[in-house]
């Protein structure tokens, strides 16, 4: 039996901190780390909605795409609108353009979590909320208390698993990531839990926005949520 220790490492990335914590092993590189926050980078890049040089700002203007992720993420955007009855809706209501800032992060956690463990590597993504736990690894997992920054609430212990979560306070805006939630609900904190961060990301927003639909669409699917109303209140599916 090999042994190892952890190693953590994180970026400025996605509008947060990209942060990856491993089980380090002596036939290890590093270096699979810094490849990985490249390919961060990348699809950072191609999937912004503010870059004029952008994969998806490309696609905006001419409707084509030759990128296999953007292809990829476009497909999984449009089921989830169907899916969610139009809740979910890439499409920018003030530009109508494509903005894929409500499940692209968790998209991209998804592709690096594939990279490493592929590569035999355990460990834990969190980009800003959105995590996911690969491998061998094991962990707890706490979320901010909406109320109270300060204090987390701890959800569980989770091993091959996702979760992420959106929150709507005061101070939402000036924290960026709230830009797909449109008509809120009286929920002001979501929680969701299943294997794809890319659809957990995306449905933190419909569960901001209409829990109802979001209810029906995580049980179609096999996944959890854990939501928070502004009086305190919480929901667990």
């Amino acid at each position: 039996m090999k042994l190892h220790y952890e190693k953590k490492r994180s970026i400025p990335a996605l509008g947060t901190f990209f942060e990856i914590k491993w089980h380090h092993y002596s036939d290890t590189l590093d270096r699979n780390i810094v490849d990985v926050f490249d390919e961060v980078r990348r699809l950072e890049k191609m999937f912004s909605y503010h870059d004029s040089t952008s994969g998806l700002s490309k696609f905006n203007e001419n409707g084509k795409t030759q990128c296999y992720e953007l292809m990829a993420l476009l497909k999984i955007s449009k089921w989830l609108t169907k899916e969610t009855s139009g809740v979910f809706n890439p499409v920018n209501p003030k530009t109508n353009k494509v903005d894929l800032g409500g499940i692209a992060k968790g998209f991209i956690v998804d592709k690096t979590a594939k990279i490493l463990e592929s590569k035999g590597i355990s460990g834990i993504i969190n980009a800003g909320g959105d995590i996911r736990i690969f491998g061998l690894y094991t962990a707890p997992v706490y979320i901010r208390d909406p109320f109270d920054f300060k204090n987390t609430i701890y959800i569980g212990e989770f091993s091959q698993n996702s979760i992420a979560s959106s929150c709507i306070s005061k101070n939402s805006k000036s924290r960026g990531g709230k830009s797909m939630v449109y008509n809120k609900s009286d929920i002001i904190h979501a929680s969701i839990i299943g294997k794809s961060c890319t659809i957990c990301d995306a449905m933190t927003k419909v569960a901001l926005t209409d829990p109802e639909i979001a209810v029906k669409t995580l049980k179609k699917v096999g996944y959890h949520g854990m939501v928070i109303d502004k009086n305190g209140n919480k929901f667990v599916t």
